[in-house]
């Protein structure tokens, strides 16, 4: 999604013909901008198929924490961008439109990190109605609500989640040597 955006701040140190320059650099910032438009729609369905998946039972806390722990580079490059682009506002008759931008891009990047926290969220909401609440649990269901702390939520709910499953299969066990 943001690699347009990569290659634009690349292309703007590139000499070569202004013409070409410019057709370019508006080339690839519509492409982002259609890559960010498209991120929209997949990151809602991502989030209502994982909740569906995990309220049926299935377990999604270890995708759900791969997925996090992958996406680490991802948040520090979109922190970058973000830099970049509201540095850009810095004119004195752009400058109002600051905490606007600050907001929109504080806005979307959360929406983006709570679309992948949702199957963990569901998950920890089935286990609870199916075996009671556990701190860790819950205390992993709000840091899933909580930029930087999501990815230690996804952690301790993947832990408790292999815990369960463990737990599970010892009881089966116990069941079928009675």
């Amino acid at each position: 999604m943001h690699l347009p955006l990569y290659a634009t701040l690349i292309i703007i140190h590139i000499a070569m013909d202004d013409r070409l320059q410019g057709d370019l650099i508006h080339g690839l910032l519509i492409a982002s901008f259609v890559m960010m438009l498209i991120m929209i729609p997949l990151s809602i369905v991502n989030a209502a198929l994982t909740a569906a998946s995990a309220l049926k039972g299935n377990d999604p806390t270890k995708p759900t924490m791969v997925a996090k722990l992958s996406l680490i580079p991802w948040y520090a490059l979109n922190l970058v961008i973000g830099f970049v682009f509201v540095s850009i506002f810095f004119n004195p008759f752009m400058m109002i439109a600051i905490p606007l931008v600050i907001a929109l891009l504080v806005a979307s990047t959360y929406l983006l990190m709570l679309s992948t926290s949702v199957g963990n969220i569901a998950y920890a909401v089935h286990s609870i109605r199916k075996g009671g609440v556990k701190a860790s649990v819950l205390v992993g269901v709000v840091f899933s609500f909580i930029f930087g702390l999501d990815v230690i939520g996804a952690i301790i709910l993947y832990k408790e989640s292999k815990k369960l499953s463990e737990q599970a299969q010892t009881d089966a066990s116990a069941a079928d040597l009675q």
